[in-house]
């Protein structure tokens, strides 16, 4: 019921839902298995709660793009298949950055300014907030999810998937080895 609920009270504009379109066609959602990956750093990057030390942890992120690659592998077993992409919804672009030059054209995400939707900065709101939702629809659409920390983000986006059993929630460090 809550997903019914939230598909009607967050109907996509027709602009959104064209842009979210182009954006598929663009990152591969539409001839690809995709594996959405959250990586949540915390609330500090948005400058407004530098105290939140959350996912800081180098070691922590690798980890997560350590499991990512684990799960790649299994959807290859399972579905015989090389066409899959990941899509990196991130509150850093420093992490976008490095999963592109580590992990090459596979790694796709949007690429704009990121606002927390409570604390938006000055004159940034519209603009960091549409990225925000494109990740947050692209997310909901990913064949596969990756949740590397605990977010209100991730559940909001589990309630509009209705619960698709395709998520992976990592949440404590060296849960991978």
């Amino acid at each position: 019921m809550l997903g019914c609920d939230f598909y009607y009270l967050f109907k996509k504009s027709d602009v959104l839902e064209n842009r979210l379109r182009q954006l598929k066609a663009e990152l591969g959602f539409i001839d690809n298995i995709v594996l959405g990956i959250h990586i949540r750093e915390g609330d500090s990057v948005f400058h407004h709660n530098k105290g939140d030390k959350r996912y800081k942890n180098a070691e922590d992120i690798q980890n997560a793009f350590n499991c990512a690659t684990k799960v790649e592998n299994k959807i290859k077993d399972k579905y015989n298949t090389t066409k899959i992409i990941w899509f990196l919804a991130a509150d850093s672009d420093k992490r976008k950055t490095y999963a592109k030059e580590k992990y090459g054209s596979k790694v796709k995400y949007v690429d704009g300014p990121i606002e927390h939707i409570g604390h938006p900065m000055k004159g940034n709101e519209d603009a960091g907030q549409l990225t925000m939702l494109l990740d947050y629809f692209l997310m909901q659409e990913s064949d596969f999810k990756l949740y590397t920390s605990p977010s209100t983000f991730d559940d909001a986006v589990e309630y509009i998937s209705l619960g698709k059993p395709t998520v992976i929630q990592l949440f404590y460090r060296n849960q991978l080895s």
